[in-house]
């Protein structure tokens, strides 16, 4: 179990860097990260992605690396829609919603 949020972050930007290297992420504040994926700019909150992990007794990684394919489809999708990423970046907390 991860003990600290910010040891947490650290985590899941590592993953990242591992399941889509061409994203370039930093950490920002209040528990979240910066990503820009395929040119387009967001910010990922991290608390509910922590909150999941620290309950689940599904290997945390696999559950990192859930979220961040999900997020990934909707990065995607944005590509082959006719919504700017200023639309569709504040349905990314679905993706959470979803997931818990």
């Amino acid at each position: 179990m991860i003990k600290t949020q910010e040891q947490f972050r650290h985590e899941v930007i590592q993953s990242i860097k591992t399941m889509f290297p061409e994203w370039k992420t930093e950490p920002k504040e209040e528990f979240a990260i910066s990503i820009n994926a395929n040119g387009r700019d967001g910010r990922m909150n991290l608390h509910n992605l922590y909150n999941e992990v620290q309950l689940q007794r599904e290997p945390k990684q696999v559950l990192i690396q859930y979220f961040l394919s999900e997020f990934a489809k909707v990065i995607g999708n944005t590509e082959n829609r006719l919504d700017n990423w200023e639309v569709v970046k504040n349905r990314i907390s679905l993706v959470v919603r979803r997931f818990l």
